[in-house]
């Protein structure tokens, strides 16, 4: 359990409790604020309100305190093992129901933790950046010396249902009008706001968990706050989304006022852009998983009005296929990374054609602005790259065997 509480519960009905008989002044500040919403395509069918409320009916039937106590309150653990059987890798090894949604039932052996047998009863402890206290229980292994960490691996099943639910709270608000529903995506997304700042940055990998050294950047690229690597800081597209869709809603302006904060300002500012923050400490983004949380970022950049994120993800977009392929097009990895790097550009690219900046904005970092976006028209080098995706497969669907090709010799990115 962290020795410190970011939110005391109390405190918060007390001044809620206070603020509901004052008279306060009207909210909603949030960047894009007058900018009409939904900004993406989501898809929302409204023929099918039925099953998008039948979808949430459990999360609507949890109260506020069930459901909010999901938002974890310092970083998960992803990698973890089975001690009594290591079945299977470091991921994926167990079951977990959010109807025992405080253990985890191992897929192999059937055994259940935490338990008595393989005790949680050894602590590590640090700080954040703002100096709160922090520990993590944990069972040591003496045999293969591996720290396992049930409750934070819980506390990433626990969180990966709630995303899940978020987004679908906000599929049934935009298909039904319903306030109800928007609300409780609301409280969702604005608690991740409150926790997020207090978050300390953790080294995470395959058999390791601890606190680095320091709290300051530049973080740990291999971990973070809410990922587990430097890349996946970015937040999930059920979250942008979910944002986008309840934007409007009066659910949100409501939250304000009881709250006695700008909730749309506080998600925005402690959540969405302090994680491009965090990221923004590293100096390159052109590795073979950049694409996905390049397009999140200008998504983001899409739905709070902040076109610098956009320029931003797209110039490192760029940077990707003119400075990670060869002149042949060939991406600078083996075949299989060439297959997932150079799609995810191409649908990256289509994603944004047609994007246009707010009238009279130039991006101040690269000095340009955007109308009407076609980047394949832009970047004919594309074709090149794509030309060689059905080579790199073999007779039986998959991708061919290969390592790196060596230093890479990359096309220029045109002027």
């Amino acid at each position: 359990m962290a020795i410190y509480h970011a939110v005391n519960t109390t405190d918060i009905l007390a001044v809620c409790a206070l603020l509901a008989v004052i008279a306060l002044p009207s909210f909603g500040a949030g960047q894009a604020v007058g900018i009409k919403h939904p900004i993406l395509d989501h898809n929302v069918d409204k023929a099918n309100a039925a099953s998008y409320e039948k979808a949430v009916e459990r999360v609507m039937a949890m109260d506020e305190e069930e459901m909010l106590a999901f938002v974890p309150d310092r970083p998960m653990r992803v990698f973890i093992q089975c001690p009594n059987c290591y079945g299977g890798a470091y991921s994926g090894v167990f079951e977990w129901s959010i109807d025992r949604p405080d253990e985890l039932k191992c897929k192999y052996c059937g055994m259940v933790f935490p338990n008595d047998e393989f005790p949680d009863d050894q602590i590590i402890e640090g700080t954040n950046s703002l100096g709160e206290k922090f520990s993590y229980r944990y069972y040591h292994e003496p045999k293969k010396d591996i720290n396992m960490f049930f409750r934070a691996h819980i506390m990433m099943c626990k969180r990966g249902w709630l995303l899940n639910q978020v987004l679908a709270l906000a599929w049934a608000y935009h298909a039904t009008g319903k306030e109800e529903y928007a609300r409780k995506s609301a409280l969702i997304l604005d608690r991740i706001a409150q926790l997020y700042p207090h978050y300390p940055a953790m080294y995470q990998w395959i058999t390791a968990f601890h606190f680095p050294a320091k709290q300051e950047p530049p973080w740990p690229r291999a971990g973070g706050k809410w990922g587990r690597w430097m890349e996946s800081e970015i937040p999930e597209d059920s979250i942008i989304s979910a944002y986008d869709l309840i934007y409007d809603s009066p659910a949100l302006d409501q939250l304000s006022k009881l709250r006695g904060y700008d909730v749309r300002e506080k998600f925005e500012n402690d959540f969405l852009k302090a994680t491009w923050e965090y990221i923004n400490t590293w100096d390159d983004f052109t590795d073979n998983i950049a694409p996905s949380y390049l397009m999140r970022t200008a998504r983001i950049g899409q739905v709070i009005n902040e076109p610098h994120y956009v320029h931003w993800a797209y110039h490192w977009m760029l940077e990707i296929l003119y400075g990670g392929c060869f002149y042949d097009g060939m991406w600078r990895e083996a075949p299989s990374y060439h297959y997932q790097t150079i799609s995810r550009i191409e649908s990256d690219f289509r994603e944004l054609t047609g994007y246009s900046d707010p009238p009279g904005y130039v991006d101040e970092e690269y000095g340009v602005r955007f109308d009407n976006l076609d980047p394949k028209k832009d970047n004919p080098f594309i074709s090149r790259a794509l030309r060689l995706l059905p080579y790199w497969i073999s007779p039986v669907g998959s991708a061919l065997p290969s390592t790196t090709r060596g230093p890479v010799k990359a096309a220029q990115v045109p002027a």
